[in-house]
């Protein structure tokens, strides 16, 4: 791990939140939930997408929780690809595109979307692209949102978006909802 992404963690950590420093009902479920979730994972990927173990039960526990049916994989990188669909084989519908312009184009409302960080450069573009394609329950995922200082900007400039409702910084990734019924909030989860 580079020096960069060392002083990034322990910045993160000191800021981050556990249950008892959360205040939204939906975040405080959310959290609890996956927590027992990963107590009970017996299933563990090895290390193919960048992920520790750690951090693949906790998303492994987020799938389950959150139970996504259709699975949008927008990414131009073939490793993206490759690793999410490990990751959701039998878990739910895959769907790829490589940008937004090759987005498949049937009336489906995607439960999850999973962004590369590369795509991320427009986000107002992007945000447009994708509130068609979601409904109220919908999330959105970004890996490796801690990268570079580039990624970094990347992910707090979405964040200015007023579609996005509820942001989690899990440091490892991050998750957006545009969920209508929640106003406007950013949390950085310590799992």
């Amino acid at each position: 791990m580079s020096w960069f992404k060392i002083k990034e963690k322990i910045k993160f950590y000191w800021q981050a939140k556990n249950a008892h420093g959360l205040h939204s009902p939906f975040v405080f479920n959310f959290y609890i939930s996956v927590k027992a979730i990963i107590k009970r994972l017996d299933f563990i990927l090895k290390n193919p997408n960048g992920f520790s173990k750690k951090e693949n039960r906790i998303i492994l526990a987020i799938l389950q929780y959150l139970k996504p049916a259709n699975t949008l994989i927008l990414s131009d990188e073939k490793e993206v690809v490759n690793v999410w669909n490990t990751i959701l084989y039998d878990k739910s519908n895959l769907f790829f595109a490589q940008d937004t312009n090759t987005i498949p184009l049937k009336s489906i409302n995607f439960d999850l979307i999973i962004l590369s960080k590369s795509l991320i450069d427009n986000q107002k573009t992007l945000i447009n692209k994708l509130l068609p394609l979601i409904n109220n329950e919908s999330f959105v995922i970004i890996p490796h949102i801690y990268a570079s200082k580039i990624a970094i900007s990347k992910w707090e400039s979405l964040l200015e978006e007023k579609q996005i409702s509820v942001s989690m910084d899990l440091f490892f990734i991050g998750i957006l909802f545009f969920r209508k019924e929640s106003s406007k909030q950013d949390f950085q989860l310590r799992f």
